[in-house]
């Protein structure tokens, strides 16, 4: 819907109606969970990452494989 709004139209325009879009992409994504986020952004090309808390980048299995996180011992 907001593809033709001229207040989005460029990234000039975008920049300017900042804060009202931000509020609206806000709106927009509280109303789907995570997973669905992901899915929509994926099948339309935006790229999109997840924002992880601790304890699920501690749990993260890619996060294992790649052993990004040691124990380290401190005498």
């Amino acid at each position: 819907d907001w593809v033709g709004d001229p207040r989005f139209a460029t990234h000039l325009a975008r920049g300017e109606s900042q804060a009202e879009l931000d509020a609206l992409i806000d709106q927009w994504a509280r109303a789907h969970t995570m997973l669905e986020l992901e899915a929509l952004c994926e099948a339309h090309g935006v790229p999109c990452g997840r924002l992880n808390t601790a304890k699920e980048l501690l749990e993260d299995p890619h996060v294992a494989a790649r052993r990004a996180i040691i124990s380290v011992h401190d005498d």
